[in-house]
């Protein structure tokens, strides 16, 4: 592929960004759909439809790429204990009944804690609520010590990784569990009413 100018260049990867995505299953949800769900923002009516990624999406996907990459690169060398399948990281699943299978991937899982990290563009004393149920799902199925890990790159005096944990909730746990009910009723309805149209 022959690259003239850098738009072109930036056409190209938000191309790429925006090619070949997982395709969504009914009864199959990731952990990071449903705080989507909750706000509405993830409906049964568009579940299946690609959302496309503008280039300020590829900027923050792109950077929590680079900064989890290195990240890795430091822990290799500093010879840290992590679980992960083989270059990538665990893929765990978990059946919260015989329909529905709730599905995330953990950054780093350590022996005794799992670190998520984020490269925000703002430095936060607690974790939005827009990643809690993440870190609730990860707890839940890994047992383990849940840390928010802010990768603080920007031009401070603080350290380089800012480590917020978190607490658990058995309320937030139940309404996870709700919501993915809720919301799985309601698909497979509107798949079945569609596919008898």
């Amino acid at each position: 592929m022959e690259i003239n100018t850098i738009s072109e260049l930036n056409q190209k990867i938000l191309e790429k960004y925006n090619s070949g995505g997982h395709s969504r299953v009914a009864g199959r949800y990731s952990a990071t759909d449903i705080y989507k769900m909750k706000r509405g923002e993830l409906t049964p009516e568009n579940f299946f439809e690609p959302k496309p990624i503008d280039m300020k999406g590829v900027k923050n996907i792109f950077r929590g790429y680079a900064y989890e990459s290195q990240l890795l690169k430091e822990f290799e060398g500093l010879k840290i204990e992590q679980e992960r399948n083989g270059d990538d990281q665990l893929k765990i699943e978990y059946k919260v009944n015989e329909d529905i299978t709730l599905v995330m991937k953990p950054d780093f899982v350590l022996p005794k804690v799992v670190l998520e990290t984020k490269a925000p563009n703002k430095l936060k004393d607690e974790i939005p609520a827009w990643y809690l149920d993440q870190c609730e799902v990860q707890y839940r199925l890994l047992n383990k010590k849940i840390v928010m890990v802010l990768v603080n790159a920007g031009d401070n005096e603080y350290p380089l990784l800012l480590g917020i944990e978190y607490k658990p909730s058995e309320i937030r746990w139940k309404n996870i569990c709700k919501v993915l009910m809720d919301f799985d009723t309601k698909l497979k309805e509107l798949t079945k009413n569609k596919n008898q149209n």
